[in-house]
């Protein structure tokens, strides 16, 4: 019995190696390509992630800003910088680590939080890590879409 639990977390460890390529490759395209967040995101995202970025867009309007008010990719409003560097690693649970250094701005900690299967990870959130603190971009903007509605009331 004790080893085949072996065996188990040998071939458990070497699937999650495996998907760490997947990971890394499924984050370098939200700055490899051109176009928006939203544009990136309808072909990286994992449907949960989403349907946050729709509920968002469906509570502020056409051509308003919603909760989502900033580009999660790099914590901030500007365009993404034409000269960044960026170097992505899993973090010590598994997601992918996004760090950015743009000349004029500070440097910058983006956590990606992936969902896999066999052949393809997709992103299922987004932390912006701001002066050490996390925050999930789909939670943030839950969380905002539920005050305006209680705010409504």
């Amino acid at each position: 019995m004790r080893k085949i639990l072996i065996l188990f977390g040998i071939c458990g460890a070497l699937n999650a190696g495996s998907f760490d390529e997947l990971k890394i490759s499924v984050v370098k395209n939200f700055y490899q390509n051109q176009g928006g967040f939203k544009e990136i995101c309808d072909k990286y995202c994992t449907n949960s992630f989403k349907i946050s970025l729709l509920q968002d867009e469906e509570f502020a309007g056409d051509g308003e800003l919603g909760c989502l008010d900033f580009d999660p990719r790099q914590a901030g409003q500007d365009d993404l910088c034409n000269d960044m560097k960026s170097e992505f690693e899993i973090s010590e649970f598994g997601d992918v680590k996004a760090s950015l250094k743009c000349k004029g701005y500070k440097d910058t900690n983006i956590v990606y939080k992936t969902s896999c299967n066999e052949s393809e990870c997709k992103v299922d959130d987004i932390y912006n890590i701001d002066e050490g603190t996390a925050f999930s971009v789909k939670e943030m903007i839950y969380d905002c879409l539920k005050t305006h509605q209680k705010e409504k009331k």
